[in-house]
Order: structure tokens, then sequence, then C-alpha cells
């Protein structure tokens, strides 16, 4: 571990060749003292973060779950004791939203031409909420013809199902996370996500010193490669950098034991 310089004056006084050797930058991270992404939370930062998850639970509950939802409404409504409230606006709405979901699904396989994640249990939770639906409402028959949302509910189950048969016939985006690459670096998480801070930074001034010139896209995808992984950008044409950018995550070739490297680095 070298001493006395910290990973920020490394990067900006650094002389690098070009193209810019991605390997021996992240060594020359690797080998300092990582810079700190600021500790621990504040009680106001962490009641931030804690409400921003909870928002986005409850966004994907409301839009994934919205068959369920209008299920739970229409039972409540239509077999419920007190049926004098408007149930059947909810209904159509939670049910609508099932549809758009589902025509959502359909637009994204129909760009990519694979399975978008999520499609199968949430179609299949639509079909069977809209089926179940649809039956409740065959036993309330008198509010079923007063309301078209018998049809909406049909649609939403036709929907679900043709994205369910779409989906099994569709191979899924990405490749398996079984064959993504071995971790590399600290075991500590807090220690790990102090290096990826660096390795931001970093990316940061190499980019103010006109050494790197990577549009947003780009740097997004070059900060999420796994940590210790960068010297496998290097030597690349464009179109092999361009395919292990777009299955970082997943893994661009296949991976063994001896691609995992000791911790720490050797001197």
């Amino acid at each position: 571990m070298v001493q006395g310089q910290s990973v920020e004056e490394w990067a900006r006084g650094a002389q690098f060749a070009q193209p810019l050797p991605w390997g021996e930058v992240e060594a020359g991270i690797l080998a300092r003292e990582p810079r700190s992404h600021g500790g621990r939370l504040s009680p106001a930062m962490a009641l931030r973060v804690s409400a921003s998850w909870v928002g986005i639970v409850l966004f994907g509950l409301l839009i994934y779950g919205s068959s369920l939802i209008g299920f739970v409404v229409v039972l409540f409504g239509a077999v419920g004791e007190d049926a004098s409230w408007d149930w059947t606006t909810p209904a159509r709405v939670a049910f609508a939203v099932a549809v758009l979901t589902e025509v959502v699904f359909l637009l994204i396989w129909w760009e990519i031409r694979r399975r978008p994640p999520l499609v199968l249990p949430v179609s299949a939770l639509t079909v069977l909420a809209s089926l179940t639906t649809y039956g409740v409402l065959l036993a309330a028959a008198e509010e079923a013809s007063v309301s078209w949302l018998p049809i909406l509910v049909l649609v939403a189950a036709a929907s679900g199902v043709a994205m369910l048969a779409t989906g099994f016939l569709s191979k899924p985006e990405g490749r398996d996370r079984s064959k993504k690459p071995p971790v590399r670096g600290p075991r500590r998480s807090r220690l790990r996500d102090d290096y990826l801070a660096s390795r931001a930074r970093v990316l940061d001034i190499l980019t103010e010193r006109g050494l790197v010139d990577l549009h947003e896209a780009d740097r997004k995808r070059v900060l999420e490669m796994p940590l210790g992984y960068w010297d496998e950008l290097d030597g690349l044409d464009e179109r092999e950098w361009r395919r292990v950018l777009e299955l970082r995550l997943v893994g661009w070739r296949e991976f063994d034991e001896s691609d995992r490297r000791r911790w720490p680095p050797a001197e």
C-alpha cells in the first residue's frame, strides 16, 4: 500500500500513456488509501434515504401490483356489506394500470427482443388477479351489468396471458447472473464502497485533465464495471469495448477461480 500520497494527488500528477491504460489507473487506485465516500449517514440523510426507498417500494406495488389492488377493491365493493361507495372507479383505474403495464412490457420486448425483468411474475399475478376478479364480478351480476369493468378485467387477463407466452418463448435480458465476474478487492462492503468512490473521483480528475473523454452513458457504465476489472478494457476495439460494457453486470466472458485476485494487492 502506497503511503503519503492521497489518491486524488496521485491522479492529478501521474503521467499516463494514450489511450488511457485503464488497468494501470485502477491498480494505482487500489494501491492507495481510498477516498472516503462520506462515512456513516447522518440521521437526516438516513431518513431521506429510507423515505426514498419506501417511496420506490410503494410505487412498485402500485404499478406491478395494480391488478391485485383492483381485485381487493372489487372484493370489498361487490360483496362487502357496505357497497354504497363508488368502488368501480378505483377498480377501473387499477385494471387500466395493469393493462398499461403489460403494454409497456410488450414495447420493451419489441425493442430488445428479450424477456424484460419481472415480466413473468407480474404477468402471472395480472392473469390470476384478473380472472379471480372476473369471477367475483360474475357472482355480483347486478354490478357487472352497470359497468364495463368486466371487459377491462378480461383485457387485463388477456394481456397478461400474451406477455406470459411471450416471456416464456423469449430469452432473458442479459446473461445468466451466475456467470458474473468473481468479486475482487476487499471483502468489507464499506471499504469496497470507499474504493468505488475513489475510482469515480479519479475518473472525474482524469476527465478534467483531458486524458479521457466519455459521454455520460459510457462514464456510468465504466464506473459500474466490477472493482478490479478495468484492465479488461485495455486494448479493445470499439465493438469489443461496447460488448464488455454492455455485459459488465452479468459477465462478458466465462470466469473461473483463476480470475480471483489476492487482497490486499501486492506492493
